[in-house]
C-alpha cells in the first residue's frame, strides 16, 4: 500500500522522477485471461479525452455500438457542479443490475477564479474535489450492491493526477476559504491543490470503508497528450496548439494514458485500496501526506467536506460501509 512507501515518494515528485515516469516506465500487459465482459462500468468527464478512450465512447457512442454490436453503452446526464444533478445520477445508478466499477474522472482546468453558481465554491476546487468526493460517497451503496451479488468487489477509482506531489496547500485556516479565496487564487497551483485535496480525502475515505464491500484508490494516468486540457488552460487554436506541442516530448498518447484506468479497475484488487495507483502500479503518496502536517490538513479538510456534505447523510453512508 502507498503508505508504506514513504522512502520513494521525494523521488516521485522530483523533475527526475517525472522524466523517468514519461520516459522510462513502458505499459505492462493486462493479466492473461481478463476480460470486462458482462460487467457494468461507468465513466464520468468521458465525453472527450481521456474518459472518451477509456469508455470507448461517449461522444461517440453511435460509431461504437456499431463497431461493438455486443456492448451496451449508454449517455447520461450529469453536471459536476450541481448537488441535484449529482444526487439523481447517484439514484440512476440504482437503477442498474450491477455496478462492477466506476471511473471518476471528471475534471476542470482553468487559468482564472470562477465561482460556482450553486455553491459558491471556486470551480475548479467544486469540480475536481468537492463533486468528486460527493459523488463517490453516493455511489458506495449502489457498488456495494454488486458485491453482494458477485464475489470480486466492485472497484471505485478516482482519478487524481501527479500534480498532486507538487501542490503546496497552507492550511493555515479553513481549507475550503483558501481554495475559494480569489486573492490566493494561482494558477496552476488551484489545480495541483485540488488534485492533492482529492487524494486526501480517497485516502482517508478508504480507512473507513471495508475494501472486501469495496475497493478504493486513486489513479493518475501521467502526462497525456490528445485531451482537452491544451484548450482549457490555453483558450484558442494559437495558444493550445502551442501548449501541445511544449507538452508533445513527454506526453503520452490517449490510449496509452487511458490504459491506467483500465488496469486500476480490472487488474488491480483489494491490495490497492486506498492507494495511489501511478504507471500500472502502486507508488507512494504525496511527500506532504508522510508529515505531521500533512496529517492534520487532511484531517480539517475531511471535518469540513463532512459539514458540507450533511445534506447528503454522508456520515451515515461511510459508516455503514465498514467492517
Amino acid at each position: 500500500m502507498s503508505k508504506h512507501l514513504e522512502s520513494e515518494a521525494a523521488f516521485e515528485a522530483s523533475v527526475k522522477g517525472l522524466l523517468y515516469r514519461q520516459w522510462m516506465t513502458r505499459r505492462p500487459p493486462l493479466p492473461a485471461g481478463t476480460r470486462l465482459d458482462g460487467q457494468v462500468g461507468l465513466i464520468t468527464g468521458s465525453s472527450a479525452g481521456l474518459g472518451l478512450e477509456a469508455a470507448r465512447g461517449e461522444t461517440a457512442a453511435e460509431p461504437l455500438r456499431r463497431a461493438h454490436p455486443t456492448a451496451k453503452v449508454e449517455v447520461w446526464p450529469l453536471d459536476m457542479e450541481s448537488s441535484k444533478s449529482l444526487a439523481a445520477f447517484a439514484e440512476r445508478c440504482r437503477t442498474l443490475p450491477r455496478l462492477n466499477f466506476a471511473i471518476l474522472n471528471a475534471g476542470v482546468h482553468t487559468p482564472e477564479c470562477r465561482l460556482s453558481a450553486e455553491t459558491g465554491h471556486e470551480q475548479v476546487f467544486q469540480v475536481n474535489c468537492l463533486s468528486t468526493a460527493l459523488l463517490a460517497i453516493l455511489l458506495l451503496p449502489v457498488l456495494e450492491e454488486t458485491k453482494k451479488k458477485r464475489q470480486e468487489p466492485p472497484v471505485l477509482s478516482i482519478v487524481s493526477s501527479d500534480g498532486a506531489l507538487y501542490a503546496s496547500i497552507k492550511g493555515l485556516g479553513p481549507v475550503f476559504g483558501e481554495f475559494d479565496d480569489p486573492e490566493q487564487f494561482a494558477f496552476p497551483r488551484q489545480y495541483l491543490n485540488s488534485k492533492l485535496a482529492l487524494v486526501l480525502f480517497v485516502a482517508k475515505l478508504a480507512e473507513q470503508v471495508d475494501p472486501e464491500k469495496v475497493v478504493v484508490h486513486t489513479v493518475h494516468p501521467g502526462l497525456v497528450g490528445g485531451t482537452d486540457i491544451a484548450r482549457t488552460i490555453a483558450p484558442g487554436w494559437i495558444k493550445s496548439t502551442l501548449l501541445s506541442l511544449l507538452m508533445y516530448p513527454l506526453a503520452r498518447s490517449t490510449p496509452v494514458g487511458a490504459s491506467t484506468y483500465v488496469d486500476a479497475v480490472a487488474a488491480k484488487g483489494v491490495e490497492s485500496h486506498g492507494s495511489y495507483l501511478s504507471e500500472w502500479s502502486i507508488r507512494p503518496y504525496p511527500p506532504v501526506m508522510y508529515t505531521p502536517e500533512g496529517e492534520g490538513l487532511q484531517e480539517k479538510l475531511w471535518t469540513e467536506m463532512m459539514e458540507e456534505f450533511a445534506f447528503a447523510d454522508a456520515r451515515r453512508i461511510i459508516a455503514s460501509m465498514s467492517s
